[in-house]
């Protein structure tokens, strides 16, 4: 017998105990605590003995296997459990073994789309913005005409702009350029100061700031005369900015056409 009590040796094998339950769990306790009153009259009654059990039950269809010769029991011991353990630890192997493959998969596709999306940015050199790369003159004219390149030509494309727009009148679209061309003097004005300026340029560099001074004085003019809705305003500084605009973009090209005469010898220590 196993120590459970569940399984039995039959000489050849282990077999489980049967179990057998009453069809009427609890006929035991119909009439429980129920004592009948004693009939003084009653008198014994004779009851025929039940038949034996041994005749009223069948013997069993199958016999018991017999002891093999000269084998003992074996040490019980429940291999369902070991069984089951092995089963459960298989399957476990074989889910962890699916998920490493499938993040594996998935960072490698995730890679490759990354790579195909974003190549690798070709590498694009930059000047420096601090200052001339060299100590000499035609270096210092070279600094501010690159300073210079962009905005202006920001300037030259929405001043024309603002032209076209405000010939219409004190509209919000006149507004809206005349905001645009303030912001681009605002920008310019201060790269004059930063900028060492050299004596070969320095008479063109003069013209160009101060007219450049005049552009923004007039254009706070007639931006400050939309702002109040006071036409004459708007009116006598939108006339100044159409006369300085491209006047301004002629003085620029005379700066450029000076640094070309600049001397490229080192001066300083």
């Amino acid at each position: 017998m196993s120590p459970d009590g569940k399984w039995i040796w039959d000489g050849a094998q282990w077999r489980p105990v049967a179990v057998h339950e009453a069809a009427f769990p609890n006929w035991k306790s119909v009439g429980a605590g129920f004592v009948p009153e004693t009939d003084t009259q009653a008198r014994p009654v004779a009851v025929a003995p039940p038949p034996s059990r041994r005749d009223a039950i069948p013997p069993p269809s199958y016999r018991l296997a017999g002891p093999v010769p000269n084998m003992a029991a074996p040490l019980w011991r429940q291999a369902s459990a070991g069984l089951g353990l092995k089963r459960y630890a298989s399957m476990a192997i074989a889910a962890a073994v699916l998920i490493v493959v499938i993040v594996l998969v998935s960072v490698a596709a995730t890679l490759a789309l990354s790579a195909h999306q974003n190549p690798t940015a070709p590498v694009v050199a930059t000047t420096s913005k601090g200052g001339p790369t060299a100590r000499s003159d035609s270096a210092r004219a070279a600094y501010l005409i690159q300073s210079l390149e962009t905005p202006m030509a920001d300037l030259r494309d929405n001043t024309l702009l603002l032209r076209q727009t405000c010939a219409a009148g004190m509209t919000s679209s006149c507004w809206d350029a005349m905001t645009t061309v303030d912001n681009n003097l605002t920008a310019i004005l201060p790269l004059f100061d930063k900028a060492t300026i050299p004596l070969c340029i320095s008479a063109q560099e003069g013209t160009l700031r101060t007219d450049m001074t005049n552009l923004r004085a007039e254009e706070q003019l007639a931006l400050k005369g939309l702002n109040e809705n006071k036409k004459s305003e708007f009116l006598t500084g939108y006339a100044q900015v159409v006369r300085y605009g491209p006047g301004v973009q002629a003085e620029f090209a005379a700066v450029k056409s000076a640094a070309a005469s600049c001397d490229s010898a080192l001066t300083g220590p």
